[in-house]
């Protein structure tokens, strides 16, 4: 009797302990479950920090600090590039392409306060010589005797449209011209005439100019650019970098 009696009660102790595992089982997977609209936003929070990890790493950030200002202009077509202020002969390289190559230059800086200007010219390719009424710059390369390269830059006392209608009338006595507003770096808006046709022909000449007209206060900064039709390519780009860096103090 007694063996029986404690027969049932381990049997109904056995009950118990399977049926409080059963529901602590069944409490545990009902605590671990989370509702998939939790596990998405989980997701997406990890992802989040995972990328801005990625795209904002500590030495970027320092080359940034560096090397440029901490934010940028509101509006990028509103900033203008600007030339460092450079003293009276003070010499420097520059960058220029000529067919489709990078070539450095040797600049030296030049101020012309008579003449209303300053600018930069490539000192190994380009002889300066001055007078009281304009800045020429030769090739190095041309006989000094028939020289057939060479920049000119003067003051003309006329007004802008005066300047504008005397050069292109002399011209066109021979050549056929293109007259257009063209933009300096460093000088602005400016009349450019390019006198590359024989005039009632489709030839060019052997001799080829291109003038910039430049306002300056009342009068005008004239620049000549005289260049054989042979290295036309090359000088031409030479005389046009150059025209770039010119400055009106006047």
């Amino acid at each position: 009797m007694k063996k029986a009696f404690l027969t049932i009660i381990v049997s109904t102790a056995f009950v118990f302990a399977l049926t409080g595992c059963s529901k602590t089982n069944q409490a545990g997977k009902e605590g671990a479950s989370v509702p998939s609209n939790e596990i998405v936003e989980i997701q997406e929070v990890k992802t989040s920090v995972d990328e801005s990890e990625q795209t904002v790493p500590v030495a970027d950030s320092e080359v940034i600090l560096e090397n440029g200002p901490e934010s940028a202009p509101a509006d990028d077509s509103q900033s203008k590039p600007t030339s460092p202020a450079r003293a009276d002969g003070e010499q420097f390289e520059g960058v220029i392409m000529i067919e489709g190559m990078e070539e450095v230059v040797a600049y030296e800086h030049i101020i012309n306060e008579s003449l209303g200007f300053e600018m930069d010219y490539d000192y190994n390719s380009f002889e300066r010589r001055s007078d009281n009424n304009r800045e020429r710059f030769i090739s190095v390369y041309d006989d000094p005797a028939n020289i057939e390269n060479y920049l000119d830059v003067e003051y003309r006392a006329e007004d802008y449209g005066t300047v504008c209608a005397s050069v292109s009338e002399s011209l066109s006595e021979e050549y056929e011209i293109i007259t257009e507003t063209y933009t300096l770096d460093n000088a602005g808006d400016c009349t450019r005439i390019d006198a590359s046709c024989i005039k009632g022909t489709n030839e060019m000449p052997e001799q080829l100019q291109m003038v910039y007209i430049i306002p300056a206060g009342d009068g005008c900064i004239v620049g000549t650019a005289h260049y054989y039709i042979v290295g036309s390519e090359g000088f031409g780009k030479r005389f046009s970098a150059m025209m770039h860096t010119l400055s009106v103090i006047r």
